[in-house]
């Protein structure tokens, strides 16, 4: 219903070195971090967008699962 999809990480800290470790692969997403959202349900904003291919969403998800993992988020 919605291109926005809120990835939950937690931590204030552990949210920024997601998003840096994301950037650096590759992939573009959001921080939400406070005031917008209590320090321990940060979060990463990702944009689903038409002109995305099943590529761009299979490395978005494959980057997001190997972080996820070596971070202890998932």
């Amino acid at each position: 219903k919605t291109p926005i999809v809120p990835v939950l990480i937690g931590p204030l800290e552990k949210t920024f070195l997601f998003w840096r470790k994301l950037f650096d692969a590759g992939v573009f997403t959001n921080p939400v971090v406070p005031p917008a959202v209590p320090h321990s349900e940060c979060r990463l904003r990702t944009s689903l967008m038409a002109t995305h291919t099943d590529e761009h969403i299979d490395f978005a998800l494959e980057a997001f699962a190997k972080i996820g993992r070596e971070l202890g988020v998932i």
